[in-house]
């Protein structure tokens, strides 16, 4: 009887060990262990352990880059010195304007997040990122870079794209609900939005507090855009440099015994308008418990009233 017991508590004990695939150090909770790979068991100890088993990948896609740029005699874009830019890489993780997925037959999953940026001085380029998703969120850079030329771009749009929510990100505008209406909005339109969007994030996340609530928990707020929107304590109307009419709705709300401010701000459509159909776009929506940001955004002139369907 003994004996069996002691059988059964080694092969207990067995079961409950886990191992880096890397180092092959063993660990035995599975909550010591890190996972990059959506679907798979590999499984480390560590940050290091991780950039050290991908290497070989990480060279494979910078020398595949590499090769592209001399095949189509890009080597010197300008816009390479905006890779690995920590502020600019977090915009294009949190809220891509496409997601390019590939895969193999023993299902490697590969993932390509590319998003069009817009600097101060600079021509609107493309930021590209290669990498790894665990729990719907980019979880390892593969590999980073920038260009303004169509065809290198082109050639990271590879084998199927992917709905952009599969991770946390922006609204998407092709359709704008606007009461019981569905507005359609024109290409050349959507492009100048996300250039603004581009930007005002680029702003926010360089006038942000470190303290404030991470990007990649604004879709936790989402449910307070229509309040917001409906009824606001403060609304806004400005003109931005491209003489486009901008409001931003502010409003304060409390989660979990948390206050914190919710901003829309949002684009006028004058084509709509002229068609008897007050509209607004959606450019870009974010909670902050950061009073010196509700100060940055009280722009312009205050209008009083809710939005009117």
């Amino acid at each position: 009887m003994d004996s069996q017991f002691h059988y059964e508590k080694k092969l207990s004990d067995i079961d409950k060990i886990y191992y880096c695939n890397h180092c092959k150090t063993f660990l035995k909770e599975l909550e010591d262990l890190l996972f990059v790979e959506e679907g798979s068991s590999k499984s480390f100890c560590s940050e290091e352990c991780i950039e050290k088993f991908y290497q070989h990948l990480v060279d494979h896609f910078e020398n595949q880059d590499k090769k592209l740029r001399e095949e189509l005699d890009l080597t010197e874009e300008t816009c390479l010195k905006f890779v690995g830019k920590p502020k600019l890489m977090e915009m294009v993780l949190s809220s891509p304007s496409e997601i390019w997925h590939t895969s193999n037959e023993i299902q490697e999953e590969y993932f390509c997040f590319i998003r069009k940026v817009t600097q101060k001085g600079e021509d609107p380029f493309y930021l590209v990122i290669n990498c790894l998703i665990f729990d719907n969120k980019p979880s390892f850079i593969l590999s980073a870079t920038a260009t303004r030329d169509e065809a290198l771009l082109e050639k990271y749009r590879v084998e199927k794209k992917l709905d952009n929510n599969i991770v946390e990100t922006s609204e998407d505008l092709n359709e704008v609900q606007e009461g019981f209406q569905t507005v359609e909005i024109e290409e050349e339109l959507l492009e100048a939005i996300e250039l603004k969007k581009s930007q005002l994030l680029a702003n926010l996340l360089e006038e942000r507090s470190p303290s404030d609530i991470p990007i990649e928990k604004f879709s936790m707020y989402d449910e307070f855009v229509e309040d917001t929107l409906q009824q606001p304590d403060e609304v806004y109307k400005d003109k931005d440099e491209e003489g486009d009419t901008i409001l931003t709705y502010i409003k304060a709300h409390e989660l979990n015994g948390i206050s914190f401010y919710y901003f829309c701000v949002c684009m006028k459509y004058e084509k709509a308008l002229k068609e008897g159909i007050e509209t607004l776009l959606p450019i870009i929506t974010f909670p902050s418990l950061d009073g010196e940001i509700y100060d940055i955004y009280k722009r312009g002139v205050k209008v009083t009233g809710a939005l009117k369907n």
